[in-house]
């Protein structure tokens, strides 16, 4: 092997350790954040579920319904998805598990369902675009720096679209995060079933003891599900984006081995190189030492 290849060796051993830093730093940072991330989930959980808690006591009144803000299963009216996926790639099989999870729900539907879709995430909005679906709105932030003030701005639009007596159901189709390793794609009703919190008599008793408005019935019945849907969308953005962290984490991890294998290789195949190299110049410097007593022999000076 020549110097040149020995210098094509070097450069590519040079190049895969530079990589290889990069993508041990990328996975480090996915790993620091997929603590607070969850955190941030966790706790939009944990408001929504208290919004949910208070609608519970109010829809006790006689004079308070949510009924009438969907159009209901048998009457014609439009589902709305929100497809959530990431705004760029290296986060494995992560986006493709969310587009079978789409597919799957749009298998199931009556051919006559009429669907408007929201792509929250570039990735999920190109996908859209690919298959014919145009996304009636499209949310190009990353996933990542989405927040409550978003998810209240896709909350009111829905709302908007309650109002003018259009909305039959939402539906969210994303990931939900289990763990660092782990995460689950899910197609979530979040309207108009409502996931109601168990609670007890006496708790629906002490929150209606506490619960006091003066606001028109229809206004009371916005404000709880404006609060409701801001609640519930931003968890599922949260745990959206900690499963992308998390996949993300797994492709790197996956990278780096591939990359640390190859590396591997990179330096043995250099090692051996630079030995043949080394091997070829002793035969060399052995043959011309022969040639040269071999030439003395035989009176060649």
């Amino acid at each position: 092997m020549s110097s040149a290849d020995l210098a094509d060796l070097d450069r590519s051993i040079a190049s895969l350790s530079t990589t290889k830093k990069i993508v041990r730093v990328t996975e480090l940072s996915t790993l620091g954040k997929l603590g607070k991330l969850r955190d941030q989930a966790d706790a939009a959980v944990g408001y929504y579920t208290t919004i949910l808690r208070s609608m519970q006591a109010i829809l006790q009144s006689e004079e308070i319904s949510l009924a009438r803000w969907a159009k209901g299963p048998e009457v014609p009216g439009v589902t709305v998805v929100l497809l959530m996926t990431s705004n760029r790639g290296m986060c494995g099989s992560y986006n493709q598990a969310v587009y079978r999870e789409l597919e799957d729900f749009m298998d199931a539907l009556p051919e006559d369902e009429r669907v408007r879709f929201v792509a929250v995430g570039e990735k999920g909005a190109q996908y859209l675009e690919r298959s014919n679906r145009a996304p009636h709105r499209t949310l190009n932030d990353s996933l990542e720096t989405i927040s409550v003030e978003d998810a209240a701005f896709i909350a009111r639009n829905l709302l908007t679209e309650a109002k003018a007596g259009e909305l039959k159901r939402i539906v969210v189709v994303s990931t939900h995060y289990l763990d660092a390793m782990h995460s689950q794609t899910r197609s979530t009703e979040i309207f108009p079933s409502i996931p109601y919190p168990e609670t007890t008599p006496t708790e629906l008793s002490e929150l209606r003891g506490v619960v006091d408005f003066d606001e028109q019935t229809e206004e009371i019945e916005s404000l709880l599900l404006e609060n409701y849907l801001t609640g519930i969308l931003y968890s599922l953005l949260r745990y959206a984006v900690a499963s992308e962290f998390g996949a993300r984490r797994i492709a790197m991890k996956a990278a780096q081995k591939g990359i640390t294998d190859r590396l591997t290789e990179t330096v043995a195949l250099r090692r051996r190189a630079l030995m043949d190299q080394q091997t070829n110049e002793l035969i060399d410097i052995v043959n011309g030492a022969r040639a040269s007593r071999q030439g003395k022999q035989h009176g060649i000076r």
